[in-house]
């Protein structure tokens, strides 16, 4: 959880802030660049803070994605978890809720029609299940690199009690 004595001094003034435990991974600038802006040294901070209902949302996505939880909000992230994966464009969707054990890394929701794929594995989090399992659930996993691995093995148990025939492939 972050805390506000550990802020980082060039956070704006307000609600949201990002503490000195953040690993520079990059999360958040993705989920909500117009809000987070980056330092020299790589960390983040919050640049602006969130000014309406869409931004808010935003920034709450980035909240429940950080991987060290460097990120403090003075309201409530319970709503935002549910909306993960977010969706990006066509079939493609960003999970969020990246894991400390990968550094931070994305990972990918794909729905297709032989059988949704996830690309590299988030945290496993029963919001991001609830919400994958809606959309039709995991077909098959596909690992970009071999180590930070994070969840996968996690989610590929879930995905055979499911009765996906879940495939590793690298």
């Amino acid at each position: 959880m972050a805390r506000r004595e550990l802020a980082i001094a060039e956070n704006a003034p307000g609600e949201l802030f990002v503490d000195d435990t953040c690993i520079e991974c990059d999360t958040c600038r993705e989920l909500a660049p117009e809000v987070f802006g980056s330092l020299e040294s790589g960390q983040s901070f919050v640049q602006r803070q969130p000014w309406d209902g869409s931004s808010w949302r935003r920034a709450l996505h980035a909240v429940v994605s950080c991987p060290t939880s460097s990120i403090g909000a003075e309201r409530s992230a319970k709503e935002a978890a549910r909306d993960l994966p977010v969706h990006l464009e066509g079939d493609v969707y960003r999970c969020g809720y990246s894991s400390e054990a990968s550094y931070g890394a994305q990972s990918y929701f794909l729905l297709r029609k032989g059988g949704n794929l996830l690309i590299d594995s988030p945290r496993f989090a029963a919001p991001l299940i609830r919400r994958i399992e809606e959309l039709g659930g995991v077909r098959s996993m596909f690992l970009t690199h071999r180590d930070d691995v994070a969840d996968h093995a996690r989610f590929r148990e879930a995905s055979a009690a499911n009765g996906s025939s879940t495939a590793t492939m690298r």
